[in-house]
């Protein structure tokens, strides 16, 4: 299937694309907010100790203004660009224990457009899993047996059929809102 045009897509998901560059800096402002609460020691205990041992280290403020997409007839996601390029940052995304923060910092309709767009990834711990439990979003009982994922190292990436790949690119307008630049398929 050859890449669509941005003109060709249906309404909602050309709002989707246009939007996602503002929803990306949105996410990296939350995830700022969460580092910030780690560290000082401000979350669940039960989370606090969860996240002592999987936060990623948020060194550098991002500016998205890139993002790469991938899709199918059905769907697409952000591959590449802002927090969505690390698979811990999608992890965290899509972590059941921090649904509430999402919400409360992303507004939850943003924080459900960025769980449709961002791929989901899991923290491969290796403890076992409690007698009787799932894994969230994955729907087995042991990581050993999740379809469609790939492993890397200690984290587990869903993997789904692509039929095209676009690059988008945002830029500040004179308000200082993100919008939409260009759209562009690439090979």
């Amino acid at each position: 299937m050859p890449v669509p045009q941005l003109a060709d897509f249906p309404t909602a998901a050309k709002n989707a694309i246009s939007s996602l560059g503002y929803r990306l800096a949105r996410w990296q402002t939350a995830r700022e907010a969460l580092a910030h609460r780690w560290e000082k020691k401000r979350l669940p205990h039960a989370l606090q100790c969860f996240l002592d041992k999987w936060m990623p280290s948020l060194e550098t403020t991002m500016v998205v203004l890139e993002a790469q997409l991938e899709g199918n007839e059905d769907d697409f996601w952000v591959i590449e660009g802002g927090l969505a390029s690390f698979a811990a940052e999608r992890a965290l995304l899509h972590l059941p224990a921090l649904r509430m923060f999402w919400c409360q910092e992303l507004r939850q309709s943003h924080w459900d457009a960025l769980r449709r767009a961002v791929p989901q990834a899991w923290f491969a711990d290796e403890e076992p899993i409690p007698p009787g439990a799932v894994i969230a979003g994955l729907g087995v009982r042991d990581w050993n047996k999740a379809q469609e994922t790939l492993r890397r190292g200690n984290l587990l990436l869903r993997v789904k059929k692509t039929s095209w790949v676009a690059k988008v690119a945002f830029h500040r307008d004179p308000k200082g809102q993100i919008v939409l630049r260009e759209w562009k398929a690439m090979p």
